[in-house]
């Protein structure tokens, strides 16, 4: 079992890199590991 942090910086909420993490999420959790997301687009520094 892993521990998984992905870093989504993508401009949109909704795009095809959220449909792409969403589809890996399931996979990894199905397998066993813990996965964590953040969205850091227009976050400050």
């Amino acid at each position: 079992m892993a521990n998984i942090f992905i870093l989504n910086g993508s401009p949109r909420k909704k795009g095809s890199i959220a449909s792409l993490i969403k589809a890996f999420v399931e996979g990894a959790k199905e397998s066993g590991n813990e996965v964590r997301e953040a969205y850091i687009h227009g976050m400050d520094n």
